[in-house]
């Protein structure tokens, strides 16, 4: 028939095995009517997993990017060379004064 629209399914269907603790816990809070439906917690879980990933997995990879941009800034000059060079002359003799001898009998 003219004018029918099929219906769109907005979301799809996942299958995952879990430990009878987290089966107990979801089915505790679905019950309370914390949640809708098992559907829904796993849904906002997976969301809210994905969301705190990805601003990890960013925030590391742009600290990276600026540890790696301020290295490069710093080799391009004599002062910034000689700053990295102190700053590795510094660390090299405090772990010498901090280690230990070790005397086995």
């Amino acid at each position: 028939m003219a004018g029918e629209s099929k219906a769109v399914r907005k979301k799809n269907t996942i299958c995952a095995t879990v430990s009878p603790y987290l089966k107990r816990k979801v089915d505790e809070l679905v019950e309370r009517g914390e949640f809708s439906s098992m559907s829904d917690l796993v849904s906002q879980s997976l969301a809210e997993f994905i969301s705190r990933y990805e601003s990890k997995r960013d925030e590391e990879k742009g600290q990276h990017d600026y540890t790696e941009l301020l290295l490069k800034a710093l080799l391009q000059t004599e002062e910034g060379k000689k700053l990295l060079a102190s700053l590795t002359k510094t660390e090299l003799q405090n772990n010498k004064n901090n280690s230990r001898k070790v005397v086995i009998d």
